[in-house]
């Protein structure tokens, strides 16, 4: 592999939310890369902003849940990161059209789950066209 296009994967890889690096590597996909690594420039490009928009959107999402105080309901504090890992659990524990969730998840999860994940596959870049996570079941535990 070209020493130069090792360096930008590496550079994103450390650093994956560095648009700017991002874009610098979708121009010298276009000038130097191959015909194939066309469309890897234009994703490059074309994803950067909405990718952004997601993470925006899951951050405000984090910080609402965790700033619901519902008297008499469990506290409930996450980050994005937590959240992140928690929906990719449960997409990899998916069965049958069901995705368990722990008793404590406040409302708003169920409230706005559809937007939840379409922002969540823009972010994680997963498709989730398989699956309709949109049916939740809360756990009585």
């Amino acid at each position: 592999m070209n020493p130069e296009r090792q360096a930008f994967l590496k550079a994103i890889e450390e650093n994956p939310y560095d648009f700017t690096t991002r874009l610098i590597f979708a121009d010298w996909l276009e000038e130097f890369g191959e015909d194939k690594d066309y469309e890897e420039a234009v994703w490059q490009r074309e994803w950067t902003p909405e990718w952004q928009r997601s993470k925006e959107w899951l951050e405000n999402y984090a910080d609402e849940l965790s700033r619901r105080d519902t008297p008499g309901e469990y506290d409930f504090s996450i980050t994005l990161e937590e959240l992140i890992e928690t929906a990719t659990n449960h997409l990899n524990d998916f069965v049958g059209g069901t995705i368990y969730l722990p008793y404590d998840t406040p409302d708003m999860v169920y409230e706005n789950h559809d937007e939840f994940w379409k922002q969540y596959a823009v972010y994680t870049k997963k498709n989730l066209d398989n699956i309709n996570p949109g049916t939740f079941i809360r756990c009585a535990c």
